[in-house]
């Protein structure tokens, strides 16, 4: 789902995560549809 990407920024911008964190951004979409991706904060 394109609006991860959105949320994504949004915390990106009100709470940088520090180096070398690590995250998970998850999205459903209709049906049987889900992504998950595992980020690692760079500095």
């Amino acid at each position: 789902s394109a609006s991860v990407l959105h949320v994504l920024a949004d915390t990106l911008r009100d709470r940088p995560p520090r180096p070398g964190s690590f995250g998970l951004m998850l999205a459903m979409g209709p049906g049987f549809c889900s992504e998950l991706v595992l980020l690692q904060a760079l500095e």
